[in-house]
């Protein structure tokens, strides 16, 4: 969570292992950007976004007890899975758009799918953890299958070919504000008081 801090620990890794180094990322940031920059600054080749997102899992109203409840008490936990996906894509897209460092997406990838949007966003890998906990290896086969045949029917000849095309398109509200047209009822009124007057 501290710039300066990752700075100096890759900084440090970086000169001792003599391997290419990936730093993983936490979410519990401002500005996850910011960190994987300072992170390429130290000599990263690349980082793993995101880690899991700090959460609480459920309440038992009942008794008013944080679940997983261990002899009545709980804490802070990282939460995975599909409710982690869009905090992970924007993540990968910010580092994409900051910095030019591999990235390894993760976070809530279920379905080839999911794979394909992380790699839209800008990563080179992806990783389905939560998923390969439940399911096992098995359905990796057949994600690639998948895979290709969406690569091969949408003219993608590698995983560069389709990298980062989504985050090429996102942009700050002020320019989604000047490109959007906005109406209100004033509008319309004022547009049929002119139809009238030109009538």
């Amino acid at each position: 969570q501290h710039a300066d801090l990752v700075r100096e620990y890759t900084k440090d890794v970086v000169q001792s292992v003599g391997l290419p180094v990936l730093v993983k990322l936490t979410p519990n940031v401002t500005d996850i950007s910011y960190i994987a920059k300072e992170a390429e600054i130290a000599g990263a080749k690349g980082v793993t976004a995101i880690n899991t997102v700090i959460g609480v899992v459920d309440i038992d109203i009942e008794t008013g007890t944080p679940l997983p409840s261990i002899s009545g008490y709980s804490g802070y936990g990282g939460i995975s899975g599909p409710a982690v996906k869009p905090i992970g894509l924007a993540s990968v897209s910010r580092i994409w758009g900051r910095t030019s460092l591999q990235i390894s997406g993760v976070g809530g990838i279920f379905d080839w799918k999911d794979a394909v949007q992380y790699i839209m966003m800008g990563s080179t890998t992806v990783q389905a953890v939560t998923y390969t906990m439940i399911r096992g290896f098995y359905f990796i086969r057949e994600w690639k299958t998948s895979l290709e045949e969406f690569m091969k029917r949408k003219g993608y000849y590698s995983i560069e070919d389709m990298r980062a095309i989504a985050s090429r398109k996102m942009r700050d509200y002020d320019f989604l504000e000047k490109v959007t047209k906005r109406r209100t009822g004033i509008d319309e009124e004022i547009d049929s008081i002119r139809g009238e007057v030109n009538a």
